[in-house]
């Protein structure tokens, strides 16, 4: 036993050895750095308190890792490329703790957030400063070096910008089903899914897990937390986008592998759709994931996707139907497809199965504990909404409304590329599992009479795979084509579908969702000089309706008037502290407003974006919030 053991840890340590020394050594000098800054928190400045242990613990950093964790001797060559990629490190750390005290992390928590971060950042920098055998970078892996830097920058920009919710269920379904758990939800906020009990709690119980944690550490402002959940949120997308790149890139040619990867991550509405806290993103992770397992188990993948167990691929799938009860579309598209097409050997068909039973038993657990009684929600669920009715109370639209959804909501020209994409799919990869999935799914909504684009969110992420798709086809036709007028309208049509897809990128990466509702909160809310709100009734963004109000976005201080004609009118006066809020579209009461003497001091979307959503059309110009003050005495 003991020399299995021994070859086990001999083959771990003969694989992982340096990650695991740079570990210890790692660990040892975040002590020594975390040592030095505690010591001197309440003495010294909290920056030069936190460099003076980055500094201590630099010197014990380069010896340690030369000499035991990558066995080189130290050299001053060394000393500069390991300083230099400290250095680097640093500013990401320092960046990072500053951020993390702006959030109201205790002082003497932040830099083990800190650390949290940086640690994978700081093993690339010092194995590249230690290691002389460095590999010759091509142009190409230079030119995605600079694609995969501008992904991280709109994404952060994104993360940042698009504040607030899509549409109100993001917020009420998932945070508000959080906060009633919690005991601070108010009749005003909860809405009546919850006393129906129809809804999935899995990511409302994970969001009170987080809210938790982040109160617990200081992070008490909603809007911060807001933020953290939309960088969980991206973290966990773009984890899923890179295992299903990963599971399908071999299906193109080499020259083709790094245009799939950059698509499937900034398709113009992809960065803005992976930032949603709600449950159309996070239902698509984890069908992502479970389809990079389907895909790379049938050798259309790398090897790290051929040995992962159907159970695994059958849970991922039910938590997929977990978080949104609609990916049960796409999960009967997949079981159709190994019945059909797939040839899934009947030991696998039950092992997903049973993945899929276990999480579904363990989701009903936790459902009946959040609603303090035995229920199944996905009964409740379709029992309400299909055969009591109730969602068609919402409106209804005919079979093929989502064509021209698509068509207006990505843009004509992006829109016509995806159906097309998805046409071609049908017919040139009839036998892929992602083609039923996808199929499945939009058939599915097209029978429920309730639509809204939203509903086909979760299947977006496999679109740039159909396009991609397409545009192999394309290629290969017009390869020999040299001088074809068709070639040239192809090469033109790229063209014009990378300038709106820059276009959208753009807009989507500066702005919070559709005409900006919540810049206003957060911006009434970061402000301590607005005490009161001046608004009329019909736009009060306070309310989503006469029944639900975002408590949870407006400070306790605040209050709300909605009889702003009283004060245009001259019957009441607005004080300094006062600040009015109107629609950019309400043109009387902005003139009346103006001849008063108020002056805008912030708009809920920036002027430049309007003129470029004359094309793009994803909010009503006339719907944007403007504040207005009077000038400062």
């Amino acid at each position: 036993m003991g020399k299995f053991l021994s070859k086990i840890w001999n083959e771990i340590y003969s694989r992982f050895g340096e990650i695991i020394r740079f570990g210890i050594v790692g660990g040892i000098a975040m002590a020594i750095h975390y040592g030095i800054y505690y010591l001197l928190l309440r003495l010294i400045n909290l920056n030069v308190a936190f460099s003076i242990g980055y500094g201590v613990s630099f010197m014990f950093n380069f010896f340690a890792s030369s000499y035991f964790t990558f066995k080189v001797k130290p050299t001053w060559s060394r000393l500069v490329k390991f300083g230099t990629g400290h250095g680097l490190n640093y500013l990401l750390q320092l960046g990072v703790f500053n951020f993390a005290l702006y959030l109201g992390v205790f002082p003497s928590l932040a830099p083990i957030i800190v650390f949290m971060i940086s640690v994978p950042a700081n093993f690339i920098m010092i194995r590249f400063a230690m290691k002389k055998e460095l590999r010759r970078i091509s142009v190409r892996q230079m030119a995605w070096g600079c694609v995969t830097l501008v992904a991280i920058s709109i994404y952060m920009m994104t993360i940042v910008n698009s504040v607030g919710f899509y549409y109100p269920d993001e917020h009420f379904q998932i945070i508000e089903f959080a906060r009633w758990k919690m005991g601070v939800a108010t009749e005003s906020t909860i809405p009546w899914e919850l006393s129906c009990q129809i809804r999935p709690t899995l990511q409302p119980v994970i969001t009170l897990l987080l809210m938790r944690v982040m109160e617990a550490i200081g992070i008490v402002n909603p809007f911060h937390q807001t933020l953290l959940l939309r960088l969980v949120m991206a973290s966990v997308m773009t984890t899923a986008i890179g295992c299903f790149i990963r599971a399908t890139r071999d299906q193109f040619p080499t020259a083709l592998r790094y245009p799939y990867a950059a698509l499937s991550y900034l398709l113009w509405f992809i960065p803005f759709l992976c930032v949603r806290y709600s449950s159309e993103t996070m239902s698509a992770a984890f069908l992502l994931f479970a389809m990079a397992g389907i895909v790379g188990s049938r050798g259309g993948g790398v090897d790290g996707f051929k040995n992962i167990p159907a159970f695994v691929t059958g849970a991922l799938l039910c938590l997929s139907f977990e978080f949104r009860y609609q990916m049960a579309f796409a999960i009967a598209g997949i079981a159709l497809w190994s019945i059909f097409t797939g040839k899934m050997r009947v030991r696998d068909f039950w092992a997903t199965a049973c993945g899929f039973g276990v999480v579904l038993l363990l989701c009903t657990l936790i459902d009946s504990l959040f609603y303090e009684n035995l229920v199944f929600a996905p009964w409740n669920y379709f029992r309400e909404n299909i055969v009591h009715g109730v969602a068609s109370t919402f409106g209804t639209a005919p079979w093929y409304a989502y064509f021209p959804m698509v068509i207006n909501g990505a843009t004509p020209l992006v829109g016509f590329v995806m159906i097309a994409a998805i046409a071609v799919a049908l017919f040139l990869h009839p036998k892929s599992p992602v083609t039923w999935a996808v199929v499945c799914f939009i058939i599915g909504h097209a029978a429920v009479a309730h639509k809204e684009l939203r509903f086909l969110f979760p299947i977006v992420f496999f679109m740039p795979l159909f396009i991609m798709w397409l545009v192999d086809v394309l290629t290969r036709h017009f390869k020999d084509c040299c001088r074809s007028p068709v070639r040239y309208a192809f090469i033109f049509i790229v063209g014009l579908f990378i300038i709106v897809n820059t276009g959208g990128l753009l807009i989507e990466s500066v702005k919070s969702p559709r005409y900006g509702r919540s810049s206003m909160l957060a911006y009434l809310h970061e402000s301590d000089s607005n005490e009161r709100m001046i608004c009329c009734r019909q736009h009060n963004i306070f309310k989503v309706s006469s029944l639900l109000k975002l408590e949870y976005h407006r400070r306790d201080n605040m209050e709300v008037d909605e009889d702003i004609d009283d004060y245009l009118l001259g019957s009441q006066s607005i004080g300094n502290r006062d600040v009015v809020v109107l629609n950019r579209g309400d043109v009387w009461r902005l003139e009346r407003a103006a001849g008063m003497g108020l002056q805008e001091v912030f708009a809920s979307v920036p002027e430049w974006v309007d003129y470029l959503n004359r094309f793009y059309k994803i909010y009503n110009p006339s719907e944007v919030k403007v504040a207005l003050r009077l000038p400062a005495e």
